[in-house]
């Protein structure tokens, strides 16, 4: 395999491990989640808690996370950048996350993503994780929503 054709494949693999972490996180599955994260998973979360520094704690923190929402969640992405080099690749996106609380109520966040991958024994698997939103330093809100996020150069939705 030349060096353009082993570079587009390694790319895919990091955005199906994004797509199936995704997917985990739409249908509330830790077990999905998990099987694309290395032990040394390493994650700055948008939300409950600063940091995590292995993957059983992020499972820990998904399991106590999940009850709170009520059937799957929506969880979409848009600018994807993939970068990669050797064993290591940086996924980086935007992504709009959509639940309904066990009241009923519907929460949607607009946030930034990097994760970063490492390959070992063949398999990609994510080594950090970092889901943040942007914050007004005037006001000290987050800005969880599209036009406060990105304002006049928010991408077409």
């Amino acid at each position: 395999m030349d060096g353009d054709a082993k570079r587009a494949a390694d790319v895919a693999a990091i955005r199906a491990c994004v797509e199936t972490w995704l997917e985990g996180c739409r249908r509330r599955d830790a077990e999905r989640i998990m099987s694309v994260c290395a032990p040394d998973l390493a994650t700055f979360e948008c939300h409950s808690v600063f940091r995590l520094d292995s993957a059983a704690a992020y499972r820990r923190f998904l399991e106590a996370c999940f009850p709170y929402m009520q059937g799957d969640m929506e969880a979409e992405i848009e600018d994807v950048d993939v970068a990669v080099d050797g064993d290591l690749g940086v996924c980086r996106y935007v992504g709009r996350f959509t639940a309904r609380d066990t009241e009923g109520q519907t929460h949607v966040s607009w946030l930034r993503a990097t994760m970063v991958f490492r390959r070992t024994g063949g398999k990609w698997l994510a080594v950090h994780a970092h889901l943040s939103a942007p914050f007004d330093p005037m006001t000290e809100k987050v800005m969880l929503n599209r036009e406060s996020a990105f304002g006049s150069d928010a991408p077409a939705a």
